[in-house]
């Protein structure tokens, strides 16, 4: 998925500025369950 606009990017401003890093990029990780496999770990199984 490709954002139009990155709500990190004030942060990794803030980082850059603070820590003399000239920083490359960045990565943001969702990860999760479909609505098949949400049933077996909410009954523990």
């Amino acid at each position: 998925v490709t954002f139009s606009a990155c709500p990190v990017d004030e942060l990794i401003r803030d980082l850059s500025r603070d820590t003399q890093f000239r920083i490359q990029g960045h990565m943001l990780e969702v990860f999760g369950l479909c609505p098949a496999c949400q049933p077996a770990v909410q009954g523990g199984g």
